[in-house]
């Protein structure tokens, strides 16, 4: 992910792990908490399209279906942290 450099490689075939269905909705935990990345089965393109407005792509989605997302644990792996400025380089983990 462009503004998530700590997410990486891991995190992405963990989530993919979690694919059984075209209906799958899966996305990375990190202690408990919803991130990136997420897996949108193809029943879902649909109704993401229809919904997706300006920068926030599937979030309303997702939001209303959380009691069908797949939470995959990925803190272990991945570190979450949002770059959208300079400055957030500098309190990202070495």
């Amino acid at each position: 992910l462009v503004d998530q450099p700590g997410v990486g490689a891991a995190a992405m075939a963990r989530v993919l792990g979690a694919y059984r269905s075209p209906d799958a909705l899966a996305a990375a935990g990190y202690g408990g908490r919803r991130g990136h990345p997420v897996l949108l089965g193809a029943a879902h393109f649909a109704g993401v399209a229809a919904e997706a407005r300006g920068d926030a792509g599937a979030r309303g989605y997702l939001r209303a279906h959380e009691d069908r997302i797949t939470l995959v644990e990925c803190g272990d792996v991945a570190v979450p942290d949002d770059v959208d400025e300079p400055g957030d380089l500098i309190d990202l983990p070495s």
